[in-house]
């Protein structure tokens, strides 16, 4: 779309009486890209944006608060925060990569947990979960979870993640569930039902990242991974570690 297209449409949707104008942003495709062509390309979407703001001002329209960065493009282009920035994961403690998250010295606030609801013992070369894709390689005891993809934990982290359990890292295994999903623990013998078990954050020293949740799935980002939480998942509020409010969005 042109300038000066641009610029007009915008004129005729500010003109319109019943509304109420508190501010104008745009969002940049590629802002976290080092290449070459895309810099230039997200160069030419920011002056875009600002030539348009400019001209509506000219013209007399009262915009409000003007923003165009999210945590990526502020990480990389900071002399562009106009009046305020959308930190989004920066929030959480995530960057754009788990090297520029560490550079900054971010930590992450986010810990996702689930109850141990069954433990079982299974015998070499059966099958667990949906399509069989996992299947014992000898003696194993298998931990059943209580979250699944309803709660946005991604059908795509089948075999491919860990949790934390009982003081290890383990293997997720089979395929995930709508409600539940399950981890090999063989060779653990203190893993009860009711345990907690950590699908993502941090325990005792160990971590399950949303980089290293992200990359089991396809085209996956870490913002991506703590946004498919789902609205089921109770969300407890700490501050200095007691409790401070707990909510249940979708009841």
């Amino acid at each position: 779309m042109g300038l000066r297209r641009a610029a007009a449409e915008a004129g005729e949707i500010l003109a319109i009486p019943q509304l109420h104008t508190t501010g104008i942003y745009t969002h940049f495709s590629c802002g976290e890209s080092s290449d070459p062509e895309d810099r230039l390309f997200t160069q030419n979407q920011y002056d875009a944006f600002s030539q348009v703001v400019h001209v509506l001002e000219e013209r007399g329209y009262h915009l409000g608060l003007h923003h165009c960065t999210s945590t990526c493009p502020l990480l990389c282009h900071p002399d562009w925060k106009m009046d305020m920035v959308r930190v989004g994961m920066l929030g959480y403690g995530q960057s754009m990569t788990a090297e520029a998250a560490r550079e900054m010295d971010l930590r992450p606030i986010m810990r996702w947990c689930a109850k141990v609801v069954a433990v079982l013992d299974l015998e070499p070369g059966e099958s667990v979960s949906y399509g069989r894709i996992y299947r014992t390689a000898g003696r194993e005891k298998i931990a059943v979870l209580s979250a699944g993809y309803a709660d946005g934990y991604s059908r795509s982290y089948s075999n491919r993640v860990r949790v934390i359990l009982g003081g290890r890292e383990v293997p997720q295994c089979g395929k995930v569930c709508m409600d539940y999903t399950m981890a090999n623990i063989t060779g653990m013998e203190n893993v009860r039902v009711g345990d907690e078990a950590v699908l993502l954050g941090c325990q005792d020293g160990l971590c399950i990242t949303p980089d290293s949740l992200s990359a089991a799935a396809e085209y996956g980002v870490n913002g991506w991974t703590t946004a498919q939480v789902s609205a089921r998942v109770p969300r407890i509020y700490l501050r200095r570690g007691e409790i401070v409010e707990t909510r249940t969005l979708f009841h």
